[in-house]
């Protein structure tokens, strides 16, 4: 009997493709499309800044992306 493969859901491992040295995933910040001329300086300047995801969601993300490096 051969064992099952389990596919990665591929819309995750497009968006959280890139992995520290740390192990942290790294992932881009939200409501950063469109609509910039209501928002502050500050505003728009944190949201070109990286992001990580936290701990717990990592342990679930670990399920989908289906890589036993992360």
């Amino acid at each position: 009997m051969s064992t099952i493969k389990f596919k990665s859901r591929k819309s995750f491992s497009k968006r959280f493709a890139k992995k520290t040295a740390n192990g942290k995933l790294k992932r881009g910040k939200s409501n950063t499309s469109h609509l910039f001329g209501n928002k502050t300086s500050r505003q728009r300047k944190n949201s070109r800044k990286v992001a990580f995801l936290s701990s717990s969601d990592v342990k679930r993300s670990r399920k989908m992306i289906n890589h036993k490096s992360i």
